[in-house]
């Protein structure tokens, strides 16, 4: 303590401790600065690892695959077969289908579809070495992430349900499922775990098949693994059917990056922005859905691989199906849990990634810059009188509780509209003309004084901060995404010497901090939030935000409620607010 007591004198002697507090808004900008720029850092040489299998009974690739070109004439005979069924109904392609799996072996069933949700086939498989209490599942869903029409995936999935029955190296199930498309394959996932009859145990590993192509051969293959709610599987997992496909022939690729461009430095941070970018959309894209997310809050290890560029000479379709019988192999020798590796990563390349002790604290100096912009205005704000914050904190604390009650009801009560579009569109446009309009007008309904006020938007930073702190280990990408995009919250003055340029600086930096300006942008540069065109985007985030509350149990929309929302509107109220004097101005 003496030590301490030492350096606190010293500190006060050289005025240290008062430089400090007068630039704490350059120290906080500085904070959030590095926070986004240590991004950058990580893709270079040293900071990142190179991908590595760390359990070791996984051994991918060391068993004989038996998945050869002696099975291509089935997979031809299913595929001609399923192109005819590509106008039939939903009922007559599941009907066909549950003949062809019936017949392999498997015991087939069909889940009831509901007015939400169609019909879904499984069948399962049990392993002839098991004890009935792992599975393994395979899904061929009819339609892709991109609504083409999967006519080699549920040929292949087919093929290798009738392929993988005659093998006796099984210890754990295997399930086959075809479901439409996401949605269908989500409603399939909650009936197993909750009121299915017919089960084959705990899943162990999920692997989703896309070949939307009638030809026989590709150039690479696609590995999409994000999962909602910042949710990943296994690093292990990845890095399986990593080398799997390589041993196969195959080059692999993430989250639509080209194949035949330079691995270096620009390589590795476009893919990690990617990366970034993916994870804290998932669940969000309604015109492209990753049918991994399906699986995410039931600890299911699932992994999408997507054949790309289909051509007419190469590796075939049976060496991508060797990826899959592959894969099976390895996690049918798990004798655990999956508990090695990473369960937090970000991946720079199919072969590097980072763990999230080296790129947690690019969310954690976000976090720290709010809180320091918070302590900025209550020790850098002449308008805040100490000796009354006791009789404003109450009204501060009720004004800001108003507004986040006010917020959720609004926000949840959107979820049960999630399934209107036209009350969407009218509350998306609502919102949006309000974040240009409210910034700009004055709010003589709300009566602060300016102690209040300053608390008031110190409280909302506050919570900003608080809030990026709790999603940060748990969803980095949307901690960090949402802590670039409300950075402006911390550029609104409300002291009496920025009088003469804050109302230009505040109306900027309220719009800018909008979650309405962020949808529109987001939805503007990026692609697959809806199939009505770019015009459209925008909303299309806005209703996934809210669809997916609910469809995917995805927290995102009641983060963006909760925390930006409330924080945004508050601001918004301390910088409009009528302002009334102090006890002690009305004194003097």
């Amino acid at each position: 303590m003496s030590l301490l007591e030492t350096l606190h004198r010293k500190l006060e002697k050289h005025g240290i401790i008062a430089q400090c507090i007068r630039y704490l808004p350059v120290i906080s900008f500085l904070f959030a600065f590095i926070g986004a720029g240590w991004i950058f850092f990580l893709p270079v040489q040293g900071q990142y690892r190179d991908t590595y299998i760390s359990e070791n009974a996984l051994m991918p690739s060391q068993a004989y695959n038996f998945y050869r070109e002696s099975e291509w004439n089935f997979v031809r005979g299913y595929r001609s077969e399923i192109e005819k069924l590509a106008n039939a109904s939903h009922e007559e392609r599941t009907e066909k289908l549950a003949e062809w799996l019936s017949q392999t072996g498997f015991k087939t069933t069909i889940q009831e579809g509901s007015d939400e949700h169609l019909s879904n086939l499984y069948g399962i498989l049990h392993a002839p070495r098991g004890d009935d209490t792992e599975a393994m599942l395979l899904v061929a869903p009819w339609f892709t992430s991109n609504g083409e029409f999967n006519v080699g995936g549920v040929s292949l999935g087919i093929a290798l349900a009738r392929f993988l029955q005659r093998l006796s190296v099984w210890a754990k199930n295997i399930i086959v499922v075809f479901p439409e498309d996401q949605s269908s394959l989500r409603h399939w996932v909650k009936g197993y775990h909750e009121s299915f009859d017919h089960t084959g145990g705990s899943i162990e590993g999920a692997i989703v098949v896309e070949f939307p192509s009638s030809l026989d051969y590709l150039k690479y293959v696609e590995v999409d693994y994000v999962g909602v709610n910042g949710q990943l599987p296994n690093l292990d997992l990845i890095n399986s059917v990593v080398m799997i496909a390589r041993h196969e022939g195959f080059d692999t690729t993430l989250h639509g990056m080209p194949i035949n461009v330079p691995r270096g430095y620009i390589y590795r941070l476009k893919t990690l922005w990617r990366s970034i970018f993916h994870l804290a959309a998932a669940g969000l894209r309604r015109a492209r859905q990753n049918s991994a997310e399906a699986f995410s809050g039931w600890n299911i290890q699932a992994i999408t691989i997507r054949g790309m560029e289909f051509c007419n000479e190469g590796s075939d379709i049976t060496s991508f199906g060797r990826i899959v019988e592959a894969t099976f192999r390895s996690i049918n020798n798990l004798l655990e849990k999956w508990h090695q590796s990473f369960f937090f990563y970000l991946m720079l390349s199919p072969v590097h990634f980072v763990s999230i002790a080296t790129y947690l604290p690019a969310a954690v100096l976000m976090a720290v810059s709010f809180f320091l912009a918070s302590l900025s205005i209550i020790f850098n704000n002449d308008d805040i009188s100490f000796k009354n914050i006791d009789i404003a904190l109450p009204k501060v604390s009720f004004l800001f509780a108003s507004v986040l009650v006010s917020e959720s009801v609004i926000g949840i009560s959107l979820t049960y509209a999630s399934g209107c579009e036209l009350i969407l569109l009218l509350t998306f446009i609502t919102g949006a003309g309000l974040t240009i309009i409210l910034p700009t007008a004055k709010l003589p309904q709300i009566v602060l004084t300016d102690n209040e006020r300053s608390i008031l938007q110190a409280l909302s930073l506050f919570v900003v901060a608080v809030s990026l702190l709790m999603v940060t280990v748990v969803h980095f990408s949307l901690a960090l995404l949402s802590g670039i995009a409300m950075m402006p919250l911390t550029f609104v003055r409300l002291q009496k010497e920025h009088a003469k340029h804050s109302p230009v600086v505040n109306n900027a930096s309220l719009i800018a901090s909008s979650p309405f300006t962020t949808m529109l942008i987001w939805g503007l540069l990026s692609d697959g939030w809806t199939s009505k065109g770019l015009i459209w985007s925008p909303l299309g985030v806005f209703q996934g935000l809210v669809s997916s509350f609910d469809a995917l149990n995805c927290w995102t929309w009641a983060f963006v409620v909760i925390c930006w929302f409330t924080t945004w509107s508050c601001t918004l109220l301390a910088a409009n607010a009528k302002v009334l004097p102090t006890e002690c101005e009305k004194t003097e």
